[in-house]
């Protein structure tokens, strides 16, 4: 993911934002913020971007669920301040779409940068985008997604 990615690593990628305090107990024994608080952050990124964006352009009674997620961690972390984390949606498939994130520290470097593919849920279970939800979702693309 690092390579062909290097744009999400840069914060004008995203199109949301929420931020995150790092805790104490975050962190290992010798005071990194661990793999699995990360992973919690990537997860607030991503909830509040369902919630907030993607959730309304829904028909009514859907939903998503998480079907994967993977994560490149690029820098440390440590105890203190706050972390910042973005958020877009970057690929639509046929019932299922590809959130990424970014988790950027106190100082501003992007620290990992991640990919959640959601499965789409209506109220039998999976099933297709209709048209209609396609066309909104579609609008929170970026400009050169495929």
């Amino acid at each position: 993911m690092a390579g062909p990615h290097r744009r999400r690593r840069r914060r004008d990628f995203y199109t949301h934002w929420i931020t995150d305090r790092i805790r104490f107990s975050d962190t290992d024994q010798v005071g990194h913020v661990n793999n699995l608080a990360v992973a919690a952050y990537v997860e607030t990124g991503r909830l509040y971007h369902s919630a907030e964006v993607l959730q309304p352009l829904l028909d009514d009674g859907d939903g998503f669920i998480l079907a994967r997620v993977e994560i490149d961690y690029l820098a440390e972390l440590r105890f203190g301040g706050q972390v910042d984390i973005g958020t877009r949606l970057v690929r639509l498939g046929g019932s299922s779409l590809t959130v990424g994130s970014a988790v950027f520290g106190p100082d501003g470097r992007c620290v990992a940068v991640a990919d959640s593919i959601v499965a789409h849920l209506g109220p039998n279970g999976p099933t297709p985008f209709s048209a209609a939800v396609r066309r909104r979702l579609e609008g929170h693309l970026p400009p050169d997604a495929s």
